[in-house]
C-alpha cells in the first residue's frame, strides 16, 4: 500500500513537471523491494514500465541496467526465453571496450541463461572464459591503478622537494639581505669613523 501510495505521489509530480525518468527511477527502486519479497509479478509491471520510460527518455545505461535485472527476474521466474531476450536487450546498450566489467558481467549472467535452457556444457565454456577474462581485467586496472599512485606520489615528491628547495632559497636570500645588512653597518660605521 505504501508503494502504491509513493507511485500515485511520484506520478503526480512527474505529470506536473514531465520528470520521465523520475517515475522510472522510482519504479526501479520499487522493483527492488517487491523482488526482495518475491513478489514478481509486481517486480515484472514495475521494471518493465521503468524500461518503456527509460526509452523514452534514451537513457541507455539505465535500458542496460533494467534489461539485465530483468534477466534475473526472468531466470527466478523459470522463464529462459525472455530471459534470453533481455540479455540480448542489454547487449545492444552496453560497449565492451568502454565498460568492459559490466560487460563481462553481462556475459556471465549469459552463461546462466544458457544453463536455464540446459546447455550446460556452452555455459561452463563460456564461464571459464569469462572468468578469465575478467582476472586479465583486473589485473590491467590493478596495474592501471598502480602507475597512477605511482605517478601521484612522484608528483608528490617532487612537490614536497620543490618546497623545500623554495624555503632553502628563501632561507639564503634572508641570510644574504642580513649579512648585506651587516656589511652596510660595518661600512657606516667605518665611514663615521674616519670623520
Amino acid at each position: 500500500e505504501i508503494g502504491v501510495r509513493l507511485v500515485g505521489s511520484e506520478m503526480c509530480i512527474r505529470d506536473r513537471i514531465n520528470d520521465l525518468q523520475g517515475e522510472a527511477y522510482a519504479l526501479k527502486e520499487l522493483a527492488g523491494l517487491s523482488l526482495s519479497e518475491q513478489d514478481f509479478s509486481t517486480t515484472e509491471q514495475n521494471l518493465l514500465r521503468a524500461l518503456d520510460l527509460f526509452n523514452q527518455a534514451k537513457n541507455n545505461y539505465m535500458l542496460f541496467d533494467v534489461n539485465k535485472v530483468l534477466c534475473h527476474l526472468y531466470l527466478k521466474m523459470e522463464q529462459p526465453e525472455k530471459a534470453q531476450y533481455h540479455i540480448k536487450q542489454a547487449g545492444l546498450f552496453i560497449n565492451p571496450e568502454n565498460h568492459p566489467i559490466q560487460y563481462l558481467s553481462l556475459m556471465k549472467l549469459g552463461a546462466h541463461v544458457q544453463a536455464s535452457h540446459g546447455n550446460y556444457e556452452v555455459a561452463y565454456k563460456n564461464l571459464s572464459t569469462i572468468m578469465n577474462k575478467e582476472k586479465k581485467q583486473l589485473a590491467k586496472q590493478s596495474t592501471e591503478q598502480l602507475h597512477q599512485l605511482r605517478s601521484k606520489y612522484e608528483l608528490q615528491s617532487k612537490e614536497k622537494e620543490n618546497k623545500l628547495l623554495a624555503q632553502s632559497l628563501e632561507l639564503q636570500k634572508i641570510k644574504l639581505l642580513s649579512q648585506f645588512e651587516k656589511n652596510k653597518s660595518l661600512k657606516v660605521t667605518l665611514l663615521t669613523s674616519l670623520f
